[in-house]
């Protein structure tokens, strides 16, 4: 292979998308990422990262036809921000790469070549769904900003606007940023450590209740004003809290809060229950997606009054309750206790008996769980990005449940997981993608298991 060198121009042509939503081409013998070019474009290209095996290059022209699902991005920033990958493609067009990409990961990794993936379950409106943002903060000219990182790096892109956030979270982030302005306050420095303001957190609720919490690394002044700035936008609030952070790290939230004002939860509702949320807990960015997520989850399970399951991962209780009217009972595990609190607050406000939850976890309290109740009917897992443990696969490959329902945000550990559980025994029922993310290149899925003598 010949080797392509930094800052050398290129030609080639893209061939498909990979996970992150960057066309793939070939050149020399190298894979080559092309963020921004779609497949069958001849595109013109800038070597900016050569590698070994594979290079990353900078879409400079299309010299070819433009591709059908081609659109124009409305973002100003897009390209630059790294929150968006796919909003320069028709949105049919993204279902379909999406449906691809799930596919190609569950044959590729998984080595599961049937059934088929059915058709992703898309948005009539793929914009302006996000119930939560996070925005970090630096000084630009002076001046606190508020914005979002630019794509692989901590480099602040400036926004006023952001249009897969529902828009009252954009007006609490310019409210805190005009607050933070007013009274010349300091965005902390990653590189000096230095300054106090380092992220905003704003959650919204399907209800129009807004939560702020305010990332800093020591209490600022002025918070009061802070409130009366905010509650001045008509934006709902109904909390702000104070996340104490200084630690030198990536994670956004310390476990460090403080309520400051309001109410110390806000209210969703999904399926017709009702859910606390707190400044800690995890829901679903997309309540309307969430919802079809959900229904499509039932659906795809044999439930009865004469059924029993455990719901693995189950945070603050939104599958477990919404299956427990539809089962003789049902058990939660959550590894973080904050969530196995509310999860046990929701089931009292919903007036839900037949649920219990279990701090700890997944793959230790799923073994303790079937030596002390017996075999549940059927197993619910919703595990993070990473997927599941090989130990808590080995526990259910040996527990022979008779249903599994596995939803995963990550194609590639889904794969990965159904390859072991079918060689337990397990056989697929069906594949659903939900589009729980527009515009970008994520996929949400829910797969269907079964024992194969069942």
């Amino acid at each position: 292979m010949t080797p392509l060198a930094r800052n050398e121009y290129i030609t080639l042509t893209i061939d498909a998308l990979n996970s992150e939503g960057q066309g793939v081409g070939r050149k020399s013998g190298y894979t080559v990422f092309v963020p921004g070019a779609l497949p069958g474009e001849t595109v013109r290209a800038l070597m900016i990262k050569p590698h070994k095996k594979y290079a990353v290059a900078k879409l400079s022209s299309i010299l070819g036809p433009e591709s059908p699902a081609r659109v124009k991005p409305p973002c100003p920033v897009f390209g630059r921000c790294g929150g968006c990958a796919l909003q320069h493609m028709h949105y049919d067009a993204q279902l379909f790469h999406k449906r691809q990409m799930v596919k190609n990961a569950m044959q590729r990794i998984g080595g599961i070549f049937l059934p088929d993936v059915l058709p992703v379950l898309g948005m009539q409106q793929p914009w302006r769904y996000r119930n939560k943002g996070s925005f970090p903060m630096a000084m630009q000219g002076g001046a606190l900003t508020a914005g979002l990182f630019a794509i692989r790096s901590h480099r602040l892109i400036a926004i006023t606007d952001c249009l897969i956030q529902r828009p009252k979270i954009i007006k609490a982030m310019q409210g805190v940023q005009a607050w933070a302005r007013q009274y010349r306050m300091e965005a902390y420095d990653e590189e000096l450590h230095t300054g106090i303001l380092r992220h905003i957190v704003a959650r919204i609720t399907g209800k129009n209740e807004l939560m702020l919490i305010l990332v800093a690394t020591r209490r600022p002044g002025h918070t009061e004003s802070l409130v009366r700035e905010l509650l001045s936008r008509d934006i709902g609030l109904k909390s702000v809290y104070l996340n104490i952070n200084v630690d030198t790290t990536n994670a956004i939230l310390s476990d460090d809060f403080a309520l400051l004002w309001g109410n110390a939860s806000i209210t969703e509702e999904l399926g017709g229950l009702s859910f606390g949320v707190g400044p800690s807990s995890f829901l679903q960015v997309n309540h309307a997606q969430t919802e079809l997520l959900y229904a499509a989850a039932m659906e795809s399970l044999r439930l009865g009054e004469d059924k029993t399951a455990i719901d693995a991962y189950c945070g603050i209780g939104t599958i477990t309750l919404r299956l427990a009217p539809y089962v003789k009972h049902i058990t939660g595990i959550e590894y973080m206790p904050q969530a196995v609190d509310d999860a046990k607050k929701n089931a009292h406000m919903n007036a839900i008996t037949n649920a219990r939850f279990y701090n700890g976890a997944a793959e230790t309290m799923l073994g303790e769980l079937l030596r002390q109740g017996g075999r549940p009917d059927i197993l619910v897992m919703d595990p993070p990005r990473k997927g599941v443990d090989p130990a808590f696969i080995q526990t259910v490959q040996q527990s022979g449940i008779e249903q599994l329902l596995y939803i995963s945000c990550d194609p590639a550990t889904l794969g990965r997981d159904c390859k072991l559980l079918l060689q337990g025994g397990y056989v697929i029922g069906s594949i659903r993608p939900v589009d729980m993310f527009p515009q970008s290149s994520h996929v949400e899925t829910i797969v269907l298991l079964q024992r194969g003598d069942s």
